[in-house]
């Protein structure tokens, strides 16, 4: 298929961008027209509440003047140029609650009006006379703000669709089309249109730098470039496996054949037990007690290359190894005196020797006979050849193997580096932006960076999910087996949970227990973390008013805890698809959040603490979840064991802390400034590079050195070996900040001497607790 014109087309990816683009900007000018609307029209009516003013200014005086003399032609005149200003519709005056002179055309319907009293000042006091009523009908100020706001709503829309356009034509050539490309290679690749490698129609970048796509080809046509080598590898060895099957099976022919002919022949039982020699597809050779060879059957002659006749009457050193040989020697002279045999009745590997000097690997029985009042060994050998070949390709497949999951390793932490660097910025200024207490964000806005930071932490579980099943994939995954008391796990977890219960109008029932304090054998950690997955997704499947319960049951070897929700429940078609990675049973257009790794994770982690998780539902009546774990004999606890020592007080410090951040990434240099801009008490300094933040270092001692790992040059591990080589730094706290999240980053983290370490995307109260257990300068 041609990629050009695939792209031309929209995609799935395409449609879906630029329907919520329309739609966005469809809601944004409908939303900015309303706007203008309702200020038109406020600006319409406030206009006439001015007008009102200048009535009561510059008319009322006359209108009362001539209602206390009686005067209804002129007071019809004022009433008639009154009606003739703009917006004003209808005005009368009422004397004692009745009509008594109006101008204009009452409205059928209240529009806005404005009542005057009519006061009249008579022998000093001031006496009510009348009323004067004005009428407006709003209808002409609706108009106008109508007519504005559509001018508004045309030229807010073609905006839009404009911008809209250009920002998916932006998408569709910097994204879209490659993946178009990647995906129709990857559609159509086999072992046999694997030639040419996978390239996207893409000018290089002018900085020489990789992006993410440079990097995902190279590793396609790396992961291409190892099938091809490995099919060749595999086609070789299938070929050279059939040659020797075949070679076998013709000599196996031919010594059946052989054996048969000889069989025949032979009379008496010398010639049976001779055929029987020479017709062994194992080598065999008799030799008496000083080691001379008597018997060289024709296996032993095509696997060491003599013939019987030379054999006859050699040494069975001659077979042998020359180190070996000696060995040999050695031991005879000790069974000639009256010593043990140490081989005989047991077969093992050793090193034979050929004719022409090559040595190869054989297995070796030898047993013991004695014939006529001679004492003959009798060794069977078989040639380990092909299976030491066979052992050396599996061990070769092992390592290759081996190194796919290093490289998908290497891949996920790239992955996840590259990941999190940009999330660090999103969720960080997010934060900046909703605790901003200088310009507090409207509620609109609270609301979109609510969203921003909810999609940043959903991408973020999921690439911790995915780091995750890897680890447990790759076996990386250690646990702590120990006694645990099941209850206060269980309540710790529900308590987590409720606050998603609450928002999702769902109730969390009691633990249902039959006795009491049961405990089980599992890791703590881990067992949460199943816990978690488990009434999480009984809250999100669940229906609104629904309700989850928790019931445990203990039996003799065995407690079982089952998590019993509401919800939309699932069909035994959908139940195989559960506990697979990545595999929703719900529709993508549900609303649900999830991806499909948690309950993958669940189950595995469980197996790895021999416990085991099964589900039962019925569709739109709920499910239930039920793990069953070990039973765990109750920990004793000491009298001491329960206390707990109390937690050291931190004073606010009034002392001013230097921290130096060593960071080559702009866009996390300044979201550290900013989150420590709120910090009195904090003074940053700044560094791009390794040398440089060293060079900082030996200027002046800061209180705290924040240090990213990926850096230029000098990567933040030798910085901190550095640091620690120094004597006036040796006690410096560093903290790690970086993307790497792999187990074994933070483990080689601490085993180098970090401090602490703050993976990105971090929470800026997790930064400002770490400030806060730094003592300042001279503390």
């Amino acid at each position: 298929m041609d990629v050009r014109r695939d792209v031309l087309s929209l995609s799935t990816l395409g449609r879906r961008l630029l329907l919520w683009m329309l739609l966005f900007a469809l809601g944004m000018a409908l939303i900015a027209s309303a706007v203008q609307l309702l200020v038109e029209y406020r600006r319409d009516v406030a206009m006439i509440e001015e007008r009102y003013g200048l009535v009561e200014r510059s008319y009322l005086g006359s209108v009362v003047e001539n209602v206390w003399v009686a005067d209804r032609d002129r007071l019809g005149t004022l009433l008639d140029g009154l009606v003739r200003l703009p917006d004003f519709d209808y005005a009368e005056v009422r004397v004692d609650g009745a009509v008594f002179v109006a101008s204009g055309q009452k409205l059928a319907e209240r529009g806005l009006e404005r009542r005057f009293p009519l006061l009249y000042s008579f022998r000093g006091s001031e006496v009510v006379i009348g009323e004067l009523t004005v009428a407006t009908n709003l209808d002409q100020a609706r108009q106008r703000a109508l007519r504005r706001a559509g001018d508004v709503l045309i030229s807010v829309t073609l905006m839009a669709l404009a911008f809209v356009g250009f920002l998916y034509l932006l998408v569709r050539s910097m994204i879209t089309r490659h993946l178009v490309r990647i995906a129709n290679y990857v559609r159509g690749a086999s072992f046999s249109n694997l030639e040419l490698p996978l390239y996207l129609d893409r000018q290089p970048s002018r900085l020489g730098r990789q992006d993410e796509f440079d990097q995902l080809v190279n590793a396609f046509n790396q992961m291409r470039d190892n099938l091809l080598n490995s099919y060749d590898e595999l086609h070789e060895l299938n070929a050279d496996l059939e040659q020797r099957v075949v070679e076998r099976t013709e000599a196996l022919r031919r010594q059946v054949e052989e054996s048969i002919r000889h069989q025949r022949a032979l009379e008496g039982s010398e010639s049976q037990l001779r055929a029987i020699f020479d017709s062994a597809l194992e080598g065999i050779v008799v030799a008496n007690g000083r080691g001379v060879v008597t018997v060289f059957n024709p296996a032993a002659e095509a696997l060491f290359g003599y013939s019987a006749t030379e054999m006859r009457g050699s040494s069975i050193n001659r077979l042998m190894p020359d180190m070996d040989a000696r060995h040999h020697d050695a031991q005879m002279d000790r069974y000639a005196a009256g010593g043990e045999a140490r081989v005989v009745g047991r077969s093992r590997e050793v090193i034979a020797r050929r004719r022409d000097g090559s040595v190869f690997p054989v297995e070796l029985a030898v047993s013991e006979a004695r014939i006529g009042g001679e004492r003959l060994f009798i060794g069977i050998i078989h040639d380990l050849s092909e299976r030491k070949q066979i052992e050396n390709a599996l061990v070769q497949a092992k390592v290759m193997a081996e190194d796919a999951s290093r490289a998908k390793s290497e891949f996920l932490s790239r992955m996840s580096h590259e990941l999190r660097t940009p999330l660090n910025a999103i969720i960080g200024f997010g934060q900046l932006v909703l605790t901003d207490p200088q310009e507090p964000p409207t509620p609109s806005q609270q609301e979109n960076v609510e969203q921003i930071l909810t999609a940043g932490h959903h991408l973020l579980a999921l690439i911790n999910e995915v780091l995750d099943l890897a680890s447990i994939e790759a076996g990386r995954h250690e646990l702590v087996i120990e006694p645990i008391e099941l209850l206060p796990l269980l309540e710790e977890a529900m308590l987590l949970v409720q606050p998603l219960a609450y928002k999702a109008g769902i109730r969390l029932l009691p633990v249902v227990l039959d006795e009491l304090g049961p405990w089980v054998s599992a890791d703590r950690m881990r067992l949460k973390q199943c816990l978690l997955n488990l009434l999480s997704n009984a809250i999100k499947y669940n229906r609104r008013d629904g309700h989850v319960r928790v019931i445990v049951d203990i039996h003799e070897d065995a407690v079982s805890v089952a998590v019993a929700d509401t919800g939309l429940g699932f069909t035994e078609a959908q139940k195989p698809r559960l506990f697979e990675p990545f595999q929703r049973i719900v529709s993508e257009t549900s609303g649900i959040e999830g991806t499909g790794i948690g309950l993958a994770i669940t189950r595995r982690l469980l197996e790895m603490m021999d416990a085991h998780i099964d589900a039962e539902s019925r569709l739109g009546a709920g499910s239930t979840f039920t793990i069953l774990l070990r039973r765990a004999e109750p920990e004793k606890v000491g009298p001491d064991d329960t206390a707990t020592e109390p937690l050291p007080v931190i004073a606010p410090s009034v002392v001013e802390r230097q921290i130096l951040y060593i960071e080559d990434n702009r866009a996390n240099i300044a979201l550290m400034k900013k989150m420590l801009a709120r910090r009195a008490d904090v003074r940053l300094d700044v560094a791009e590079s390794g040398s440089d933040g060293l060079a900082r270092l030996a200027e002046s001692r800061p209180d705290l050195l924040l240090l990213d790992i990926n850096l230029p040059g000098m990567n933040g591990l030798e910085v901190l070996r550095r640091i620690r080589a120094d004597d006036r730094l040796t006690d410096l706290r560093v903290i790690a900040v970086s993307a790497n999240a792999m187990p074994e980053d933070l483990e080689k983290a601490a085993e180098l001497g970090f401090d602490d370490y703050l993976v990105k995307p971090f929470d800026m109260q997790v930064l400002f607790r770490l400030i806060d257990e730094t003592p300042p300068a001279g503390n």
